[in-house]
């Protein structure tokens, strides 16, 4: 079983792929760790990754999600601004 985590940070969509067929804008969670912005890929759980409606309601909001990391992207379940 993977570990809950609790993170928070400003919701962005970037343009992933570019150039390619499955070029599209992903939803990523913009962190302060050590003093350095960092980008984590976001997945929602029981949302439409190619679409990410769900999320698109956070962009640049400041955010609290809880979920856990599985393959590089951290999979929400619970998220709250």
């Amino acid at each position: 079983m993977t570990e809950n985590q609790v993170l928070e940070g400003t919701v962005i969509f970037k343009l992933a792929n570019e150039g390619s067929k499955s070029e599209s804008k992903l939803p990523f969670l913009q962190v302060l760790e050590d003093g350095l912005e960092k980008e984590i890929p976001l997945y929602l759980k029981n949302s439409n990754p190619f679409e990410n409606n769900k999320l698109k309601e956070y962009e640049g909001k400041s955010v609290k999600i809880e979920g856990y990391e599985k393959n590089g992207t951290f999979v929400i379940s619970q998220i709250s601004s």
